[in-house]
């Protein structure tokens, strides 16, 4: 097995693409274990790489580690084509976008993979058995009868959990916090909180106090990293925390930036939870492993949290018609962590609206009173104010002392009620309204804006705390997360291939030591997908019984296969070939199998007219390299287009002797020439036939898909001449039954 640890010990992999692979994954380890995993999905969305370079890495890996690859055992473009062909299909049973992808990391195996074969068919088994107990034999966006409907084991809701599970995304800018500051107080400190965060938050060097002070005012926290300022007295409106670097990590200081992971993944994790409890309850074997975390219920109360957790805002704007009332306000702190929150945004939000309203109660109580009260001036008094201006203005505000101040406090009580402010913040509210007798009331706004920056000060340390939390609660159970997702992703592709499966009434081979490939209703997997039901057919090349109980004593394993235009020869060798590409995959096969293992499949399609002489010529190489002592087997369609009649016959007859004296080899060649091959051949060849009983009166084909076994088939000019003969009279007749003798 090649030792792969690092990127570049895998040929196909560069220095540029290993950087854009680091970069997405943001680690060489995460990388490379995306690759050996075969994370098709994933590697497809790096810059630069897309998916058919990611199938071609997965390929690459399993060549590296089995010491084997897609072509080296299909071996011409058909075999190739019919490889595609077959995971384009079973990809319409894939939910997810992972195992969409992931199917193309499946290639058929050569018989010396024999474990790695068994080994897929216990984990597809698996999916089989899912897929048959939740009824999931439809495609991933079928729909599903009214019955099936009201069963509890109804897979809709899972496919569309499924569906939302998505590989797990590393690669994000970093989140920079700009609303707090990290400052050290000597260069030691500074250079270990740079190296630690300075992609994360603003790291400053100051040692010197009054610029300390002036530059902690401007954020809404502060860390501070060594002891030379642990003395100085802060403001309230400041919060500041001291730090010792070597007790931190990136939650404490930037929690953001460690819950950004999880803000880019909640919706693929959280439908991973509920996918993996959903299956959880149907005690399926195939779900068996999958990590505990999904029961957790507190870590998916604080996934579903998280938005809310990442979106509050400092200071939200209180929304029209909202209630005022203590109690409505109350009902607001509740016991998801946001109550105290809630209730300290609405208090900011309505600060400068609660603060005017205070303003014009005090006012309308002072005019109020006022406007009940009298004055009375002695003489002296008179005399007084007429030589002093200010003395009237002073022997006013006398009066009105009293009133004024009982006015002032009621309005500083309606703020505090209205806001609902602890006693703590008793100091702040008196220094709203000016002490000195005023009328209308004089607001200072200073200290407005006090109040509002302590309270969001207190704001902002509440999101934080809770960030904070969140943040620990999450990274704790980080990696348990990714298995998971990974785990329920993995089991969408089995329970997939399981749907498949169903779909198409597979079931997994019988590997048996021989050369032998025995089908029992098997149907065409592209027929069937494209017309609905169709004729099962039985056929059986090779040692063994054969199907439907036709024995071949000679256990032939080279044969002719004759019949009737459009009667399913090509169908045949399709099936023959899904069977035994599916078959090597450890994937079911469409209908019941008996099979031997075999190295190498070839399969050469139709020509389309006669080829050119350097066409020809290609086409006998091909066929020069399969003439080897190795397990193969060949399906070869028509093979006499490629030249004039007698030639291919000759051609073919030679072809047929040397497969014989190949061990290990099967082939099965289609041809309508298998009198005049015969003729040609030295060797004993069965011959046998897709037989059609007779034309319909539409002169339609009436045929028996199944190849009868030494038999050769009539063709279609034959039962046309037949019908011809029988239905007219006269010397019409007698020339109809004239053709009809050069047939035999």
């Amino acid at each position: 097995m090649h030792k792969i640890s690092r990127l570049t010990d895998i040929p196909k992999i560069g220095e540029k693409t290993a950087q854009r692979l680091i970069s997405h994954f943001n680690t060489e380890e995460a990388a490379v274990d995306a690759i050996l995993s075969h994370d098709i999905a994933s590697i497809s969305e790096v810059e630069g790489v897309g998916q058919r370079y990611a199938i071609s890495l997965s390929h690459e890996i399993t060549r590296l580690t089995h010491g084997t690859s897609t072509d080296d055992f299909l071996k011409t473009p058909e075999s190739i084509r019919i490889y595609a062909q077959v995971l384009d299909v079973m990809k319409e049973f894939c939910n997810s976008t992972y195992a969409k992808s992931r199917i193309h990391a499946f290639i058929p195996y050569p018989a010396r993979c024999a474990d790695i074969i068994a080994d897929t068919q216990k984990s597809v088994g698996l999916g089989i058995v899912a897929a048959r107990i939740l009824g999931g034999n439809k495609k991933a966006d079928g729909d599903r009868d009214n019955d099936n409907d009201k069963n509890e084991n109804n897979d809709g809701e899972l496919k569309e959990l499924l569906r939302r599970v998505r590989p797990i995304v590393y690669a994000h800018a970093t989140k920079r916090v700009r609303d707090r500051v990290l400052i050290a107080t000597n260069r030691g400190e500074y250079d270990k909180a740079r190296d630690m965060f300075g992609s994360q938050i603003e790291c400053l060097l100051i040692e010197d106090g009054h610029e300390f002070l002036g530059t902690v005012r401007g954020y809404s926290k502060a860390y501070i990293a060594g002891r030379e300022f642990y003395d100085m007295d802060l403001p309230d409106e400041i919060s500041a925390e001291f730090i010792d670097l070597k007790k931190v990590d990136l939650t404490d200081i930037a929690p953001e930036s460690a819950l950004l992971f999880f803000e880019k993944n909640i919706k693929s994790i959280h439908s991973a939870i509920l996918a993996a409890r959903w299956i959880a309850k149907r005690d399926l074997e195939l779900a068996s492993s999958f990590d505990s975390i999904y029961a957790d219920m507190d870590i998916e109360g604080l996934l579903l949290k998280l938005p809310d957790i990442l979106q509050s805002q400092s200071q939200p704007q209180p929304e029209k018609g909202e209630k005022d009332e203590k109690d409505d306000r109350k009902e607001d702190e509740s016991s998801d962590g946001f109550g105290h929150i809630r209730k300290l945004q609405h208090t900011i939000g309505s600060i400068n609206e609660v603060v005017n309203g205070a303003a014009k109660f005090g006012n309308d109580r002072l005019s109020k009173e006022v406007s009940n009260s009298s004055i009375t001036i002695e003489g002296t008094d008179m005399l007084h104010a007429v030589s002093d201006s200010f003395a009237i203005e002073n022997m006013l505000k006398t009066h009105l002392s009293k009133a004024y101040t009982s006015s002032i406090k009621e309005a500083q009580e309606y703020v505090k009620d209205k806001l609902l402010l602890g006693t703590q913040y008793s100091q702040m509210v008196r220094d709203i309204f000016s002490d000195e007798v005023h009328y209308p009331i004089t607001i200072k706004t200073a200290a407005v804006d006090r109040l509002r920056q302590s309270l969001n000060v207190q704001l902002q340390n509440l999101l934080l705390d809770l960030k904070k939390d969140a943040a620990k609660s999450l990274s704790g159970c980080k990696n348990q997360m990714v298995s998971l997702v990974r785990q329920v992703m993995e089991f969408d592709i089995a329970y997939s291939i399981g749907c498949f499966a169903l779909h198409f009434n597979m079931s997994m081979p019988v590997f048996v030591d021989g050369d032998v490939l025995g089908i029992r209703a098997g149907q065409n997997i592209f027929l069937k997908h494209k017309h609905g039901d169709v004729e099962a057919v039985d056929y059986h090349v090779g040692t063994g019984a054969g199907a439907n109980g036709q024995e071949d004593p000679d256990n032939a394993r080279v044969v002719l296969l004759s019949g009737v235009n459009s009667g399913g020869k090509t169908s045949v060798l399709d099936l023959l070939a899904q069977t035994i590409i599916l078959g090597h995959m450890g994937f079911p096969v469409p209908g019941n199998v008996t099979m031997g293992y075999t190295d190498e499949l070839f399969y050469f399609a139709k020509s389309r007219g006669t080829l050119s002489a350097g066409a020809f010529e290609t086409t006998l190489r091909n066929f020069a390299s399969v003439m080897t002592d190795s397990r193969k087997v060949v399906l070869v369609d028509e093979l006499e287009a490629i030249t004039e009649p007698g030639a291919s016959a000759k051609i073919i007859a030679g072809i047929l002797d040397t497969m014989v004296e190949c061990e290990g080899a099967i082939g099965v060649f289609v041809s309508h020439l298998a009198e005049l091959i015969l003729e040609n051949t030295t060797a004993q060849i069965r011959v046998d036939g897709i037989e059609a009983s007779g034309l319909d009166d539409n002169l339609n084909l009436i045929v028996e898909r199944s190849p009868r076994i030494n038999y050769f088939a009539k063709s279609t000019p034959q039962l046309i001449v037949e019908r011809l003969s029988k239905i007219s009279t006269g010397a019409e007749s007698e020339f109809y039954g004239m053709l009809l003798e050069k047939f035999k």
